[in-house]
């Protein structure tokens, strides 16, 4: 069994995926006339782009022929692979993968998982995938499993800028409009795989207290991650380090990159809490 994932996908080990064969496909971003792969560009640097150079950015996933022909070329050593990617309300990348295993119908067996998540949710359900198909589980146990982790998968985002998810079809255009005018920062929960508005932060200390407050509504922490565009801990991720500790947390919360394809939906100075939820104990 081959397992196939894109590059919106964060994995705590670095090279995770060269290690354990698994195949990452390209999301690219249009920045003006240029296109650039997400994996050469971090999310600092397409801030900088737009700020510098007023681009809006977008996102080009791999089309349905990239994924055929990546399917082909694995099926000539596997024919069983399962297609694990980040939420289709982000980017069409799961409809583009099912096109792409239509065609190679037949050849292969391909199965497509949209994760409803991004980043580090995405990479726990990549992994959770990983470990079935190297125990020499079936297909069908790696698909019951991979699914089980994507119901434990929660998260919490900020953004500082409401007209991005508006053009990303996220948030009503009128809600967005108003939201940049007032200079107000909606706080957003991802749920089945959409970016739902809960609520609203007048400044960024307040947006950190929501941040933190989400938090506490896990009982039992598996894996966790503070997601920001700088990878280093900044005085702002010490301000939310320490409202956690305030709320209870005793969880030792990594720093996990904001992936670029989120930057284009939630805009510069946006920042979020994944959490995987794991068993109670008793």
């Amino acid at each position: 069994m081959h397992i196939v994932t894109d590059t919106c996908a964060y994995f705590a080990v670095p090279r995770f995926a060269k290690a354990h064969n698994v195949t990452v496909l390209p999301i690219r971003i249009k920045l003006g006339e240029d296109l650039v792969r997400e994996d050469e560009i971090t999310t600092l640097e397409l801030f900088e782009a737009i700020a510098t150079r007023g681009v809006t950015p977008t996102l080009v996933p791999p089309t349905p022929q990239e994924f055929a022909a990546a399917f082909e070329a694995i099926a000539r050593q596997d024919d069983l692979i399962m297609a694990i990617h980040c939420t289709g309300q982000l980017c069409p990348l799961p409809q583009n993968a099912r096109l792409g295993a239509d065609m190679v119908r037949g050849r292969t067996t391909v199965h497509v998982i949209d994760t409803g998540s991004v980043a580090l949710g995405q990479g726990l359900v990549v992994e959770e995938a990983v470990k079935a198909a190297e125990a020499g589980l079936t297909l069908e146990d790696a698909i019951r499993l991979a699914r089980g982790k994507i119901h434990q998968l929660y998260s919490v985002f900020f953004s500082e800028h409401p007209a991005y998810l508006g053009r990303a079809g996220q948030l009503g255009a009128a809600h967005a409009l108003i939201g940049q005018m007032l200079d107000v920062k909606p706080i957003l929960s991802l749920e089945e795989g959409e970016f739902v508005p809960m609520e609203k932060a007048q400044t960024r200390a307040n947006a950190l207290e929501k941040l933190a407050e989400f938090s506490v509504e896990v009982t039992e922490i598996e894996r966790g991650a503070i997601l920001q565009a700088d990878p280093a801990r900044t005085a702002e991720t010490r301000q939310l380090l320490d409202l956690l500790a305030s709320e209870g947390s005793d969880y030792d919360w990594p720093v996990a990159p904001l992936a670029p394809s989120l930057g284009v939906l939630l805009g510069p100075g946006a920042m979020g809490i994944m959490i995987s939820e794991g068993a109670a104990t008793e």
